[in-house]
This record gives structure tokens, sequence and C-alpha cells, in this order.
């Protein structure tokens, strides 16, 4: 055996921005809230809220230390 100690621990597995950015447009097709977790913090991501929210759609933000829960709602589409 070599090392002769165990490993411990918790690994944290952060967002996809390839699968995030998709999921956010899914909330223009529909009058329900979108919750999403788990939404990794970067530029791409930003960009994406601020052309959602232009277009109407409200975006509700929690941020977690690594990452963004967001709830998105387009009940009033404006453009």
């Amino acid at each position: 055996m070599q090392g002769g100690k165990p490993i411990i621990g918790d690994i944290y597995i952060s967002g996809s921005k390839n699968a995030s950015l998709p999921l956010m447009t899914v909330s223009l097709l529909t009058d329900e809230d979108l919750i999403l977790t788990n939404v990794p913090k970067l530029s791409d991501i930003s960009t994406m809220k601020q052309l959602l929210s232009n277009h109407g759609t409200e975006i509700g933000i929690l941020d977690n230390q690594d990452s963004f829960k967001l709830t998105l709602s387009s009940k009033n589409i404006t453009n």
C-alpha cells in the first residue's frame, strides 16, 4: 500500500455553461417560473441574463459561493 492515508473530502462539481445557456432561453416558452440551480458565474451567463431581461424576462438571482440559482419568469414578454 502506498501513501497510507485514505482520501476523504468533497469535490465541488460546477455547472455547465453549455447546458445553462439553452435552458435559460427555455424560459421564453412557458408562462411558468423556471428555476435553475448550479449555474456557473461566467460572463456568458451575465450576457444572457441581460438579453432576456431586455425582452421582459424577470430574473431572480441567489448568489451562492460558486454558482447562481436563477428564477426566470417570462409571463410578461415585451419584445
